[in-house]
């Protein structure tokens, strides 16, 4: 009887002994699965990181959400692409709604904004930029219609203000049959209707135009005021 409680304690070390060891082995992968898992954390917030810095804050990408009218909603959309001479054009809003069955070409904007040529290099010149309250952006024709609270500036200097406006992408022209107010290096200029080309090296103002011409200012600070009726 005592030999064979003997035996039986004998024979439990061996077996306790390979528990010990198979649960090191265990407590070791579970080890190295935790510092895997937390490289690939690392990992991921570093590219997570990267993204961000080289996005520069652009917006959140765009979503589109289907509507059961067929219309197509979307967040945050981003119109990008080239004009005649290869400058970047981008138009961005902040909603935008796609009706393909009435209008495929037709995009209505929110809030839309307009940026030419943003990597211009030139320190003495901002790029042609826009922003309006609403908007109708035609893909097909590369045009973009400014509606309600119209700010645009253009490389030249100018800085239109007015209700409407429209922009031909391709060739950075535009014009708008509504009263405007134009403040530049030259001076301000109020009209009925307007235009210009050559992304505003060419100004054209038409009915009731209403000029104050400003000179040198290292000159007497003196205005000019002249007045043309349609």
């Amino acid at each position: 009887m005592s030999d064979a409680m003997h035996g039986s304690h004998l024979g439990e070390q061996p077996r306790r002994a390979t528990s010990l060891a198979a649960a090191r082995r265990r407590s070791a992968f579970v080890h190295k699965i935790r510092w895997a898992l937390w490289a690939a954390a690392a990992a991921l917030g570093v590219v997570i990181l990267a993204v961000i810095l080289m996005s520069g804050g652009t917006p959140a990408p765009e979503i589109e959400f289907r509507a059961d009218d067929g219309a197509v909603r979307m967040e945050n959309p981003r119109f990008t692409g080239r004009d005649a001479v290869g400058n970047a054009v981008i138009v961005t809003a902040q909603q935008a709604l796609r009706r393909p069955e009435d209008s495929p070409d037709i995009t209505e904007l929110e809030l839309p904004r307009l940026l030419i040529d943003p990597d211009n290099e030139n320190p003495d010149t901002d790029p042609t930029n826009a922003a309006a309250a609403r908007g109708n952006y035609d893909s097909r024709n590369k045009m973009l219609e400014l509606i309600a609270d119209v700010d645009l500036t253009t490389r030249s200097g100018y800085a239109f203000t007015t209700s409407r406006a429209t922009v031909n992408l391709t060739t950075k022209d535009a014009e708008g049959d509504q009263p405007v107010e134009a403040r530049g290096p030259m001076g301000t200029v109020q009209a009925k209707r307007w235009r210009f080309e050559e992304d505003g090296r060419v100004l054209h103002f038409e009915g009731d135009v209403k000029t104050v011409l400003e000179q040198d200012k290292e000159r007497p600070a003196r205005a000019e005021q002249t007045e043309t009726q349609e």
